[in-house]
C-alpha cells in the first residue's frame, strides 16, 4: 500500500489508488476550534497493522517576560481580544498578560478501527524556554521558531519512539510505556530540558530513522545562516555503557559550493537491500544512492513541467523511498483439486509469491466437521518462487463438509486469499 499526508489527513491506498484508511479527526480544540485539527509531516503504517501520524494541538501559551510587548496595540473589535497577527503569530491579551497561539504537536497511534491506542504530547515535555526560544521575533514566520515536530521513528522491538524537533535541533528518545523522554541529542537550550549528547551533530534536521545496527540517521539540513556547513547525512551511535554517542558515518553534499548545497526543508535516508543508502536531499530536488565508502552509484533529479511546457528541476521534494517494484507484496494460491475424492482426504495447496520481495504466509485450513483444523504462520516463499503444502485431515474426513482455506501475507496483512474445497 501507499501512505501519504494530503489535505491535512493521513491517507493509505492500494496501488489502484483506492483509499483503504484515512486518519480520524481528533476531538476539536474547543478554545481554538477555528484552527481545526490536522495531521502533518510524517505518517507510517506500523508492523502490527496500526498507523502512526503526527498531529496538531493548538493552545495559548504566555509570552516570555523578556519579550518587549510595549508596542503591541490591543484590538478591541473582536471578542477573542486578538492583539494582532504577525508573521503567522496570533497574539492575545488577557488582563495584563500577553500570549500566543501555538501548535505543540502530538504523535498518535491508531488501530485499524480508528481507535487512538497511544499518544505522546510534546506539551508535556517542552519547557517554556523551548516553546519560545531566545531571539523570538513576532514578525517572523511561526513555523521557523516554534519547536516544530517534523518526524518520528517507531522502534517496535525495543519499545521506543524517536522524534525530531527541527527548530530545537533535537532528537529525543521516548519510552513508549511511560511516555518519558529517556535521552536527547542536539543543541542545549538554557532553562530547557537536558540534552545528553550530540550538541553539534546536526541542525534543522529531517527524516529521523533507526538503522539496523541501532544507530540513528538524520538528514542534516544545516543552519541556512552557516556559510561553512552544507547539508548532508549524519549517522550517529547511541551510548553503550561508558561509550558516548559519536558520528559513525557522514556525507556532506557537494554541488559546487556551500550555497548550492543547502537544503532548507525535507530530506531523508533509506537503507537499501544491498546495504547502500538512498538519500533524498529535500528542497534541492535530488535523490541518489551511495555506498558506505561514499561512492554515488545512481542519482536522479526531480523535474516538473512549468506553465510554458518546459521541464524544470523542482525544489519541492520532501522524502524519497525505495520499493523493489509496484508490487513488492503479491501472491496467488491454488489447490490441486476442487473436491476431495481420495481415501485419506489429503490434497495439495500451492502458494506462488508473484511479488518482488520475500514473504511469509499465514495458512489456516478448517472445516465445519472439525476434520480439518490446522494453522501455519511461517510459510516462507522467495520472490518468483512457489511452495507446495500437503493438507491432511486431523480426523477422518466427513463427507459433505466443505474445507475453508485462508492464506494471508505476513508482510501486508490486507493481502488475503480464500479457497473453498468441496468435501
Amino acid at each position: 500500500t501507499l501512505t501519504w499526508i494530503g489535505g491535512h489527513t493521513g491517507n493509505e491506498s492500494d496501488l489502484n489508488a483506492d483509499l483503504t484508511w484515512i486518519s480520524p479527526m481528533q476531538m476539536p480544540n474547543k478554545m481554538f476550534s477555528a484552527f481545526g485539527d490536522f495531521y502533518h509531516h510524517d505518517f507510517k503504517r506500523l508492523a502490527n497493522g496500526h498507523y502512526m501520524v503526527l498531529g496538531s494541538d493548538y493552545m495559548m501559551k504566555p509570552l516570555p517576560t523578556w519579550l518587549d510587548v510595549s508596542k503591541l496595540a490591543v484590538d478591541t473589535a473582536g471578542g477573542n481580544r486578538i492583539v494582532k497577527t504577525a508573521g503567522a503569530f496570533t497574539l492575545y491579551k488577557n488582563d495584563d498578560n500577553y500570549g500566543a497561539l501555538v501548535n505543540l504537536e502530538t504523535i498518535n497511534e491508531f488501530d485499524k478501527n480508528d481507535q487512538l491506542v497511544w499518544q505522546w504530547k510534546s506539551e508535556d515535555y517542552l519547557m517554556p524556554a523551548e516553546v519560545f526560544q531566545k531571539g523570538l521575533n513576532l514578525d517572523t514566520a511561526i513555523t521557523q521558531q516554534l519547536p516544530h515536530l517534523n518526524a518520528f521513528w517507531n522502534d517496535d522491538k525495543n519499545g521506543f519512539v524517536y522524534a525530531s524537533f527541527k527548530n530545537l535541533d533535537r532528537i529525543v528518545k521516548i519510552d513508549k510505556k511511560t511516555g518519558k523522554v529517556v535521552y536527547a541529542w542536539g543543541r542545549p537550550i538554557e532553562n530547557g530540558n537536558k540534552v545528553q549528547e550530540g550538541f553539534d551533530f546536526f541542525r534543522r534536521q529531517h527524516g529521523v530513522r533507526l538503522m539496523p545496527d541501532g544507530s540513528i540517521a538524520v538528514f542534516n539540513n544545516s543552519d541556512m545562516h552557516d556559510s561553512k556547513t552544507p547539508a548532508g547525512v549524519v549517522i550517529f551511535s547511541q551510548p553503550v555503557k561508558d561509550k558516548p554517542s559519536k558520528i559513525v558515518w557522514e556525507y556532506k553534499l557537494n554541488y559546487g559550493d556551500v550555497a548550492h548545497s543547502k537544503s532548507w526543508r525535507g530530506g531523508n535516508i533509506d537503507v537499501l537491500p544491498n546495504g547502500n543508502y538512498l538519500v533524498c536531499t529535500g528542497a534541492l530536488g535530488k535523490t541518489f544512492e551511495i555506498t558506505k565508502d561514499k561512492k554515488i552509484v545512481w542519482s536522479a533529479t526531480a523535474e516538473d513541467v512549468n506553465d510554458k511546457g518546459e521541464w524544470k528541476t523542482t525544489d519541492e521534494l520532501y522524502r524519497s523511498h525505495y520499493s523493489s517494484s509496484l508490487y513488492p507484496c503479491y501472491f496467488t494460491a491454488q489447490t490441486d483439486a476442487d473436491s476431495i475424492n481420495n481415501a485419506d482426504g489429503s490434497f495439495k495447496l500451492r502458494i506462488f509469491n508473484t511479488g518482488t520481495d520475500p514473504d511469509t504466509y499465514f495458512v489456516q485450513v478448517t472445516s465445519a466437521s472439525g476434520a480439518y483444523n490446522t494453522t501455519d504462520n511461517g510459510v516462507a516463499v522467495k520472490p518468483g518462487r512457489s511452495c507446495t503444502l500437503t493438507i491432511k485431515p486431523v480426523t477422518k474426513a466427513a463427507t459433505g463438509s466443505d474445507i475453508e482455506i485462508t492464506i494471508r501475507s505476513n508482510t501486508n496483512t490486507d493481502k488475503v486469499r480464500r479457497i473453498r474445497v468441496k468435501g
